[in-house]
This record gives structure tokens, C-alpha cells and sequence, in this order.
């Protein structure tokens, strides 16, 4: 490989090797990881949140999880793989969970703030951290619809 296509390839796909001097940005996790370290940070138990206990506390770190998981730029899990991991849940769950985090996120800094620090925890950094004012002030931009003025 030249050195041009180590970067590349080092700024897509990095993994902690002894080949490079790169260091890693963020932490790569395995979807089973994610789950149990979410849960110790939110200070829930595993078995209730996978399994259909309606506790808003083992909702929220449902949707967390989900969305922590569809977000990953490293696993790429599609909705049906994410709902298999969290005990055969239907797709449109897992879209549901995504909605709601993000609606949550963009009318509650609380929620924001303790999802940003979720995600600090986990990856031992925000940089992939999503939902921030920019995102949102994106979203509005795309949302707003065109007036076209028709003249006689």
C-alpha cells in the first residue's frame, strides 16, 4: 500500500495495529458491549431492559441503545439486525426508538446532555455525537418548503 492509501484507508477503517502511529479517535465497541456498558451507565439491568418491562427508565435506555447502535459508523447494523439483538423487536421499533430519541434530544437539553454524556462514556469521546445544534438547524432548513408566488 502507498502512504496515500494507508491514510485513506487509517481514517476509515482504523483499528490499533503496531503498522501505524495513528491513534484511534473514538473506541471500537461490539454491539454486546454497548448494550451492557449503557446499561451500568444508566444503572439499569440488562434482563429488563431487553425484555418487555415498560419502565420509563428501561425505555429510555431501549431507545438510547438502539439509537447508539443504528449510529455507529463502524457496525452499520440495519434496523432488523438491531431489533434481533434486542429480543426479536420489529424494525419499526427500532425506527420508533430513533424518533423519539431524536425528538427527545431536540425539546429536552436535560435529555440531550445526558445522552452527549452517555456517548462520552462510551466512545471516550463526542465526536461522533449527532444530535447537536447544527444538526438540528439543518433539519429545519430542509423542512422548510419553498413558496413559489404565481403571477396573473
Amino acid at each position: 500500500m502507498t502512504d496515500r492509501q494507508i491514510k485513506w484507508y487509517s481514517e476509515k477503517y482504523c483499528v490499533p495495529c503496531i503498522d501505524h502511529n495513528l491513534t484511534q479517535s473514538v473506541l471500537l465497541l461490539q454491539p454486546d458491549e454497548i448494550i451492557l456498558k449503557v446499561c451500568k451507565l444508566l444503572g439499569v439491568p440488562v434482563g429488563r431492559v431487553l425484555g418487555s418491562d415498560r419502565h420509563s427508565n428501561y425505555v429510555v435506555a431501549r431507545y438510547i441503545i438502539s439509537d447508539i447502535l443504528y449510529s455507529d459508523r463502524i457496525l452499520t447494523m440495519s434496523l432488523k439486525q438491531i431489533g434481533r439483538l434486542l429480543r426479536n423487536r420489529h424494525h419499526t421499533t427500532i425506527i420508533n426508538c430513533i424518533r423519539n430519541v431524536s425528538d427527545r434530544c431536540e425539546t429536552d437539553l436535560d435529555f440531550r446532555d445526558k445522552y452527549r454524556q452517555v456517548h462520552i462514556d462510551l466512545y471516550g469521546s463526542d465526536l461522533y455525537f449527532r444530535y447537536t445544534d447544527k444538526y438540528y438547524n439543518l433539519q429545519k432548513q430542509k423542512k422548510r418548503k419553498k413558496v413559489f408566488l404565481i403571477k396573473d
